[in-house]
């Protein structure tokens, strides 16, 4: 297992107290460091992806998720359409 990676400059906000329920937080980037980190994490298919995690002490983070799947399905290669949370 490799070491984790945590986005630069991609920060997570919890949800203002008064905000509306359907709101969950917020995510900031700081555009300069988010781009140059994302531009140097690219994987061979050009994405970047992001698991939402927890820590122990309840704060909200980002680690980039570097599963690869060994099925060389070309179907299993296509993009997943977007699921609204």
């Amino acid at each position: 297992m490799s070491d984790p990676k945590f986005p630069n400059g991609i920060f997570f906000n919890k949800r203002h107290e008064n905000a509306p329920d359907f709101i969950r937080g917020s995510i900031g980037f700081k555009v300069k460091d988010a781009v140059q980190w994302l531009q140097e994490n690219v994987d061979h298919d050009g994405r970047v992806k992001l698991d939402i995690k927890v820590s122990k002490a309840g704060n909200t983070y980002f680690e980039k998720n570097e599963f690869v799947p060994k099925r060389q399905d070309a179907a299993y290669d296509q993009p997943n359409d977007e699921i609204p949370f």
